[in-house]
């Protein structure tokens, strides 16, 4: 099984990563705000623009950066 890193598990990366741990692998989510993820998901609190400040896992197969805006506006 594999080792993945979902980088702003959002909405759509907590249904990846959902779907991940489900079929066995090991699933980590990087966020601001973990309180939202699910048990499934490892959380790692980070600001995506502070990347290197992160307790990153050590051995990993996959990378998924998703990051998206806090909210959505016209502009």
């Amino acid at each position: 099984m594999a080792n993945v890193l979902i980088v702003g598990c959002g909405y759509i990366g907590t249904h990846l990563g959902l779907l991940l741990a489900k079929n066995g692998h090991t699933v980590w989510g990087a966020k601001r705000k973990i309180n939202t993820l699910p048990e499934a998901i490892r959380p790692i609190k980070v600001d995506v623009t502070h990347l290197t400040d992160a307790d990153l896992p050590e051995s990993l197969d996959y990378v998924f950066y998703m990051v998206s805006p806090d909210d959505y506006s016209d502009e």
